[in-house]
């Protein structure tokens, strides 16, 4: 693999766990459709689906990782294990790792169930990162934030800082409502509906009318650069000339929208390391997120999982 280690990724690993089977009876005991299971397998999702796609393209860069050791413990160090040239360090703990159940039946969704028990990470995995960005050669700083306890406000807080200190370039994709945590940030990847929750605005609220807020947001906190995600509308970039541009995608058959975020995510990431403009990186990041909801039950073709 060739080296790009002036990046660190960081966020919560979530544990994607795929029950395909076909539906033909409805259950007698209640009027609920009876799944005949024929395949189970996991895979990584979340931060790890962001591992994924660095590993299908052979780049190396630094993923420092916080891992559960209550459930699915021996699968999670299998996987972990494939993507090893990866993944700069892993911290264990005695925590439950966070689970999505997606059941299927021919080829479409029927059911999601989310297993989850909210966790703070320990100390040392803390600690660990906020001495490797006061003391390597970082240029970015990726979060991946699902908001699940490995990245709490007080950690961010701390991270956004010295980021802020070093001009490390932070680009951070965040479920996180709480809009005094996001400061002096070189990238946020909210979707429409996170954007209108974070400025505050009624779910009925114009584009205009959030593009408007969202400037004023993003002069008041010093983020340059806000990518509003709005699915099969495309998106729009709001740069840091305040600047609104829009971008359009292909229409596709859409099979299946998991990961596609991760996808979009780390493509940016992967484009602005290879020294590509933002605009470019993001029309590229676009295309390819797209191409990724025509496929079912993974972000790729090639996505790394084990049968259960």
């Amino acid at each position: 693999m060739k080296k790009l280690n002036n990046m660190l990724v960081i966020g919560d690993l979530i544990i994607d766990i795929f029950v395909d089977g076909s539906v033909s009876r409805i259950n007698p005991e209640a009027p609920n459709p009876v799944l005949d299971v024929y395949k189970k397998r996991l895979s990584l999702g979340g931060v790890g689906n962001v591992i994924d796609y660095f590993y299908h393209k052979k780049e190396k860069i630094n993923f420092i990782l916080f891992v559960g050791k209550k459930n699915y413990f021996k699968e999670i160090f299998f996987l972990t294990n494939k993507y090893k040239k990866l993944i700069h360090k892993i911290f264990f703990g005695n925590i439950y790792n966070i689970l999505k159940f997606r059941y299927s039946s021919n080829n479409q969704y029927i059911l999601r169930v989310d297993e989850f028990k909210k966790y703070s990470v320990s100390s040392q995995f803390q600690k660990y990162i906020i001495n490797f960005l006061k003391n390597k050669n970082i240029q970015y700083c990726c979060i991946s934030d699902y908001d699940k306890g490995s990245i709490n406000g007080l950690f961010l807080s701390k991270i956004i800082d010295i980021c802020y200190n070093r001009k490390i370039k932070i680009i951070i994709d965040t479920k996180k409502s709480k809009i005094d945590i996001l400061k002096n940030i070189f990238l946020i990847t909210p979707n429409l509906i996170e954007l209108i929750n974070l400025c505050k605005l009624s779910q009925d609220a114009s584009l205009d009318r959030v593009i408007h807020q969202a400037i004023y947001f993003k002069k008041n906190k010093n983020i340059e650069n806000i990518l509003i995600t709005m699915s099969k509308e495309g998106a729009i970039l709001i740069d840091k000339q305040q600047k609104v541009k829009k971008f359009t995608v292909q229409k596709k058959h859409i099979f299946d929208v998991t990961g596609a975020g991760d996808v979009l995510f780390s493509s940016i990431i992967y484009n602005l390391l290879k020294k590509t403009t933002l605009e470019k990186s993001i029309k590229n990041a676009l295309k390819e997120a797209t191409d990724s909801v025509e496929i079912f039950g993974k972000i790729s073709e090639n996505k790394l999982e084990i049968q259960l």
